[in-house]
């Protein structure tokens, strides 16, 4: 019996140390883009998410956002580096849905730089502004069963904060929030040079599953609640939510969009062979 209990004691000793170190690393994550290697001014594609074994694709795998609401963001004033979260891109990188790059941007203009899988298309955040903004996702997020992250967030220098918490179907708050804080980010493999900043700067990532946000398993969500207060040092940042198969596939693009990606890279190929030939 008591040999029995060592081996019962050790096997469950053995499952929650495997337990906790699967959890430790649940939030790294592989992403992978391409060009590989990327030009940090030019468009970057997001091509796939590697975690615990599995692959996550976009239009497949992986929810864009659609929607938002600002609650509130810091104002834009006459003075340099005002304001609070804006929409930013690589020097050349393509303007989403014909944007342009706004520091007091739109609800609209909020969607459309968060909502395409390229990674060089970002909210920027001013060091010390303060922002409250809702997002939401084309369909509805439910946790993996998998035991994969719910959310895959990137933020260009690694060194600032955000704060999130989910959005149920209902629209209103559940869970707890959660801050993901600058020692979390990891490196990605690529950095980005955009419309604001002087030079190309590297981009880490970070994922959050339910259990962080303090969500059962029987919880669907619409959406987040993200969050930077003045000692955040203002995120620069981009956000997937990985895909639930409990309400139907995701929505199928239209020819259009298709087309329209095809025609982004297309042209980026064509400017970056014409800067070389400018080069020789």
């Amino acid at each position: 019996m008591k040999v029995q209990n060592i081996l019962t004691s050790a096997v469950v000793a053995l499952s929650a140390a495997l337990a906790m170190s699967s959890t430790a690393k649940a939030a790294s994550f592989i992403t992978n883009f391409t060009p590989n290697p990327a030009n940090p001014q030019e468009d970057i594609f997001l091509t796939s998410i590697e975690q615990g074994g599995e692959t996550l694709l976009p239009f497949t795998n992986l929810l864009l956002i659609n929607d938002a609401r600002i609650n509130f963001n810091t104002p834009k004033t006459l003075v340099l580096n005002s304001g609070a979260a804006s929409t930013d891109r690589g020097e050349l990188a393509t303007n989403p849905l014909g944007f342009a790059p706004n520091e007091d941007p739109t609800a609209a203009e909020i969607a459309a730089y968060l909502g395409n899988y390229n990674l060089n298309n970002i909210v920027d955040s001013e060091d010390t502004g303060e922002f409250d903004i809702d997002v939401f996702f084309e369909a509805p997020v439910i946790s993996d069963s998998r035991g994969l992250d719910s959310f895959f967030f990137y933020e260009r220098g690694l060194n600032s904060d955000i704060q999130l918490q989910a959005i149920d179907t209902n629209g209103n708050l559940v869970g707890n929030s959660y801050t993901i804080t600058r020692n979390l980010w990891t490196l990605t493999g690529y950095r980005i040079d955009t419309t604001e900043v002087p030079g190309a700067q590297p981009v880490g990532s970070w994922g959050v599953s339910y259990a962080d946000l303090g969500l059962g398993s029987d919880v669907v969500l619409s959406g987040l609640k993200l969050i930077s207060e003045t000692s955040f040092n203002g995120a620069d940042f981009k956000v997937f939510a990985t895909a639930s198969f409990c309400c139907g596939p995701i929505p199928i693009p239209e020819p259009t969009t298709i087309i329209g990606l095809g025609a982004v890279a297309g042209l980026t190929l064509v400017r970056r062979r014409q800067m070389k030939n400018k080069k020789i």
